[in-house]
């Protein structure tokens, strides 16, 4: 590799896979590290020194938009979709606009083994699989690639991901698209494909089985005491999400990836022409508006995005709300979270123990998380 590109150090690396979407000559591989995570490894045998890796890379090139910070409560008119999504069904309005005129929506889906990778959808039916909150790190592929020759095919095309994969996307088709639109989500950090195997192990030797089909969100007791629900051939496992060691693990930030506690993409501008997420803090803000079922928070970053609104306004609910206020309670929307002092010792820890003996050995967890997981697992204090 010639000596004047310089290299991206490890903690900072995203993982958008943008370098191996955009390398000419497919010199880059992505290998998965001790802690589950991908990161390019280049073949120096292979790489011609063009540097596109380099120059298009997110951390090195993030020139955000100017956005408009225009905000809204919003919730779908649809009851079944909007209880099907984690919040109040925003992008599955917007998706099936997409798909109703031939068009193709990208977004994370679980795949045959429930990991979490980037897929397209071009039929309605097949939209459910991304509805609703993925906590695990996707796997993009290829997927840069396959929205490019959509582009290029003039098809309308709506990408969905983190801030950091909709920065990848923009760096990779270095051109902007009169029929693409982008909606990045409100991101609080994103989990180690390793400790979510970890997790899935340890439910199907708990359980007996493993799952058909999981919903990190499921809302059958109410958008705010979400649950996370597995089903089985037959039988349905349904977990408090304050009690589910798998989202205290999350939550309490101890599996995030190492770029996630310094986030380049975090601000008031944004790269996407949509940025959704929870509304929360609603009732402070609309009294009455909140039925437990979910309520989004939209905000409108460009022009495209305002269209993208006027194109939905007759399937939705929506209230203009202050943007000022709308992004107190929503604080990863600015600031990254802080990366626990055991974090890295939690990571490399879980090659040994399983869910339980971790959350029992690890001080790093409050006393009263600690009591709601020790009680959920059945143990004493």
């Amino acid at each position: 590799m010639n000596k004047n590109i310089k290299r991206i150090k490890k903690n900072d690396c995203c993982g958008c896979q943008l370098c191996f979407n955009i390398c000419p000559k497919k010199a880059i591989t992505l290998e998965i590290d001790e802690e589950g995570f991908q990161y390019p490894t280049i073949n120096k045998e292979k790489c011609i020194d063009c540097g596109l890796c380099y120059n298009k890379c997110p951390i090195i090139y993030n020139e955000k938009k100017t956005s408009r910070n225009i905000s809204y409560a919003c919730y779908s008119k649809n009851d079944n979709l909007r209880m099907n999504s984690s919040s109040g069904g925003i992008f599955g309005v917007i998706a099936k606009y997409i798909l109703k005129n031939n068009g193709m929506v990208v977004g994370a889906a679980f795949d045959e083994n429930n990991q979490i990778k980037h897929i397209k959808v071009e039929d309605v039916n097949n939209l459910y699989k991304l509805l609703g909150s993925k906590y695990v790190q996707s796997n993009v592929g290829e997927i840069y690639i396959t929205v490019k020759e959509a582009l290029i095919n003039n098809r309308l095309v709506l990408f969905s991901g983190t801030p950091c994969q909709v920065r990848g996307l923009l760096n990779f088709l270095d051109k902007e698209y009169e029929n693409l639109i982008t909606i990045d989500i409100i991101c609080h950090g994103v989990p180690s494909p390793k400790i979510w195997q970890k997790y899935l192990n340890y439910r199907e030797k708990k359980d007996g089985e493993k799952p058909i089909s999981i919903s990190f969100r499921n809302k059958n007791n109410g958008w705010t005491k979400y649950r996370i629900l597995f089903k089985y051939k037959n039988k349905e496992l349904s977990i408090d999400h304050n009690k589910d060691l798998y989202m205290q693990s999350f939550l309490l930030n101890s599996c995030l990836r190492n770029s996630c506690y310094n986030c380049k993409f975090k601000g008031h501008k944004r790269n996407s022409d949509l940025t959704i997420g929870d509304f929360w803090g609603i009732d402070r803000i609309i009294k009455g508006l909140n039925d437990d079922k979910g309520i989004s928070l939209l905000i409108i970053n460009s022009e495209v995005g305002m269209k993208v609104l006027n194109m939905i306004d007759n399937d939705i609910v929506k209230y203009e709300v202050p943007y000022r206020d709308a992004i107190i309670d929503n604080k990863a929307l600015l600031k990254s979270v802080k990366r626990p002092k055991s974090r890295s010792v939690f990571i490399k820890e879980s090659d040994k123990n399983d869910f339980e003996l971790l959350f029992k050995k690890f001080s790093y967890i409050t006393p009263i998380y600690k009591k709601i997981i020790l009680k959920a697992i059945g143990k004493k204090k």
